[in-house]
């Protein structure tokens, strides 16, 4: 996938990217390391002609992408981020029209949301081409509130009932946390309050779990508000939502 120049990303603060002195430095050397190609030999400007990336998005662990940028009339192809990813600048031979790397991106575990923005621009001595852009989201990572006020991730375990503590979920193992809506299967456990809860028993059913209605909040960054169970009792089937506990405690919005 390739990314042409956007007008709109022109009309950015960082489309007034200009290569650091450090930058320039190190585009030289490569050039130099290369058998110092004639920088004057050409009085075509440089061209940057394609951007892209493997990803549009990184988990909050982190990860790897790979870039691949394809230029004219250049020497050196270079590429920044903002905010800075180590590694980043990096300055790339590009004199073949092709330039490409590859980049560990680190985890982003404790931000609510971050954003990369990379940009790249091709290079011949001192005369630039027009930077062409990409953004790149880690996106956060969702919780869910507790009884107790808390926050936690994929839950296994999971109290529902804050006022009795007769109904929570058990060993549930999620997929695509993290989505608008995450499935988890498990199980339910529930007290029959037969005769009554004080002296009911406990039991447990097959379940299926939804997690859904993210909401970002400025205590607690990206939340689920609420959770629907699916599940089957002597042959009737339950089926309901509710918002998380604590979701409406002072501070949550």
């Amino acid at each position: 996938m390739a990314d042409q120049p956007d007008s709109s990303d022109q009309k950015s603060p960082l489309a007034r990217f200009r290569p650091s002195p450090v930058v320039a430095v190190a585009a030289l050397a490569l050039v130099a390391a290369a058998g110092g190609v004639g920088l004057a030999t050409s009085s075509a400007k440089p061209v940057l002609r394609t951007f892209s990336l493997n990803h549009s998005s990184i988990p909050s662990s982190g990860g790897v992408i790979h870039i691949k940028v394809t230029a004219a009339h250049a020497t050196s192809c270079v590429i920044a981020s903002s905010p800075g990813i180590k590694g980043l600048p990096k300055a790339v031979s590009c004199k073949s029209g092709v330039a490409s790397l590859s980049l560990q991106v680190p985890s982003n575990r404790y931000a609510s949301t971050r954003h990369f923005h990379l940009s790249a621009r091709a290079v011949h001595f001192q005369v630039s081409s027009p930077t062409t852009y990409r953004w790149l989201a880690q996106p956060a990572t969702p919780r869910v509130m507790t009884c107790v006020g808390g926050t936690v991730v994929k839950p296994a375990y999971y109290v529902m009932a804050c006022g009795d503590g007769n109904a929570w979920w058990q060993r549930v193992k999620w997929a695509n946390w993290g989505a608008r809506t995450s499935v988890g299967k498990g199980q339910f456990v529930g007290n029959d309050c037969t005769p009554n809860c004080a002296g009911g028993h406990f039991h447990a059913y097959p379940l299926t779990v939804f997690v859904s209605h993210l909401k970002q909040t400025k205590k607690y960054g990206t939340l689920y508000e609420e959770f629907t169970l699916s599940y089957w009792i002597n042959g009737k089937h339950m089926h309901y939502s509710n918002p998380f506990p604590s979701m409406f405690v002072a501070g949550a919005h």
